[in-house]
């Protein structure tokens, strides 16, 4: 379960497979039940079927994440305007073509990076700054100052 940051909405991911949204003052579902924000959150490829799954709202917050059972990592805009029958953004976690076990933990950093933590015992640091994801992969030994890992 994650709190938005006005405090004011509670998400949880559920055994269905779709993250619902409550009141945090009446544990209700948001009203009225024909608007966008009653709908709970779900995608096609999003699987919950743990309690491990953990959900968590940007710093901004504008994006929520979750783990899923299928390894992969999902955002979805919390914009009232964004559909809620299709996340924003898939996070594929496969590393040198192996499949990801479960991705249950995900956590944001201040500066917006995303972190999540999978059952195969990885940690992955997701950043927006795509060029600079690129230059961690491509140059490799001068970007060592811009990442880091640790080896099991």
């Amino acid at each position: 379960m994650t709190l938005d940051p006005t405090g004011s909405t509670i998400y949880a991911a559920a055994a269905d497979s779709r993250i619902h949204r409550y009141s945090a003052l009446t544990l209700a579902p948001p009203t009225p039940l024909s608007s966008s924000m009653a709908e709970p959150l779900t995608d096609p490829r999003f699987r919950v079927s743990s309690f491990y799954i953990r959900t968590s709202i940007s710093p901004c917050g504008q994006w929520l994440a979750s783990g899923s059972s299928g390894g992969q990592v999902f955002l979805w805009s919390l914009d009232s305007a964004s559909p809620c029958d299709r996340a924003s953004a898939v996070l594929d976690a496969k590393w040198n073509g192996e499949d990801v076990k479960e991705s249950a933990a995900v956590d944001w950093a201040c500066d917006g990076m995303l972190a999540s933590c999978s059952d195969d015992r990885t940690v992955r640091v997701w950043r927006s700054d795509l060029g600079r994801a690129m230059k961690c992969r491509d140059e490799e030994a001068p970007a060592r100052a811009d990442w880091a890992w640790a080896e099991m």
